[in-house]
């Protein structure tokens, strides 16, 4: 059976990179293997408001808000930037669906995509089981790169994801510990696939890309949530071997550090040329891992010695590139700062580009 529409069910609302980027790498891949494909406006996960507020008292309510005050400006354009990206780079429906309209989706697709993302991770849905496309039991129901975010799920869930996920045709999951859940749930044996950024070449990132304007070699660093113990500490040992510059990516409530250039206006546009134009990255982020990856850049990736760890884990461990990673609770060793055998990666990354394209033609043909 050939395929005429698919609709892909993402985290695309977030003001996040990670979330912005790997859901236009899905929709551009499956469109260049021929398919007419949209992202299913559907969700709020990762959707901030513009003043987030959490009243617990009159004291930190004061301070967040002085926050917030501090952010004006930066914010707004960094918001624009993601609200650029979204309008210009990516297809979505006509139709902004809610849980209660959802099924009506059926009238429009014949397959249905859930991926990449923590799709299935119960603490970010809030248990919404649409991400599991149980309102399209006529249709075509494929997996792609889905993560949980977890090694176990909550006791109380595990027969809804049972039933829900037995009805899919294919599934695919971004790390081995979401195919051993998948296993133990239905039986089934997924195939691990390359989350989508990762399918697409530097070249076709360039063709998004917003290029930097910083003349002198930069160490960029990026994180996600707050710093590792020792991270700036680390930067800035970095910074006296190397000479280069410290840029970080940071949230627009993010304080000046001394010696540290913010980039607090970062749209995914610019994101990606920060990435491009860096000689070298420190993160604690799986898509700043991929992109130093694609980009072919000198790089450092630390842990977080929890469940995070598990996609850093696997993504480096797939590609030979374990001795990136930095533990915060080992004593810093900084690695030799010679390049990376990049050519050997390539070899590894581009098998698994095969396998991961593989998938989606025969998902999306059967």
């Amino acid at each position: 059976m050939t395929v005429k529409k698919v609709g892909i069910l993402t985290f695309h609302r977030a003001f996040n990179y990670g979330a912005a980027l790997q859901a236009y790498a899905l929709l551009t891949t499956i469109k260049n293997l021929g398919y007419t494909a949209e992202i299913i406006d559907y969700g709020r996960v990762g959707a901030t408001p513009r003043f987030p507020v959490d009243f617990k008292g009159v004291k930190p309510f004061l301070n967040v808000m002085y926050l917030n005050l501090l952010s004006l400006g930066n914010a707004d354009i960094r918001r624009y930037r993601f609200r650029a990206f979204q309008k210009d780079m990516m297809e979505f429906s006509k139709i902004s669906y809610s849980s209660a309209n959802l099924k009506k989706a059926t009238n429009r697709y014949d397959t249905f995509i859930v991926g990449s993302d923590q799709v299935w991770n119960p603490n970010l849905t809030f248990n919404d089981t649409s991400y599991l496309l149980n309102f399209a039991d006529n249709r075509r129901k494929i997996s792609y790169a889905a993560s949980f975010g977890l090694k176990n799920l909550p006791v109380e869930l595990i027969e809804t994801y049972r039933v829900s996920l037995s009805k899919f045709n294919r599934i695919s999951v971004r790390e081995r510990a979401g195919a051993y859940i998948i296993n133990e749930l239905t039986g089934q044996e997924p195939i691990v696939t390359l989350d989508p950024t990762l399918l697409l070449s530097s070249d076709e990132w360039n063709n998004v890309r917003k290029p930097t304007k910083s003349r002198r070699p930069y160490m960029l660093c990026y994180n996600i949530m707050n710093d590792p113990p020792g991270f700036m500490d680390f930067c800035k040992t970095l910074k006296k071997l190397t000479g280069f510059q410290i840029l970080r990516i940071a949230n627009p409530l993010y304080t000046i550090s001394q010696g540290v250039n913010i980039c607090k206006i970062a749209g995914p546009r610019e994101f990606i040329g920060l990435f491009e134009g860096a000689s070298m990255i420190v993160t604690n982020s799986f898509h700043g891992t991929a992109f130093s990856i694609i980009y072919r850049k000198p790089f450092y990736t630390f842990l977080y010695n929890n469940d995070l760890d598990i996609r850093l884990r696997e993504i480096t461990e797939k590609l030979g590139l374990e001795d990136r990673l930095v533990n915060p609770k080992m004593p810093l060793k900084l690695h030799d700062l010679k390049s990376i055998d990049y050519v050997s990666v390539y070899e590894k990354l581009e098998n698994h580009k095969l396998d991961s394209i593989k998938f989606l033609k025969d998902a999306l043909i059967e």
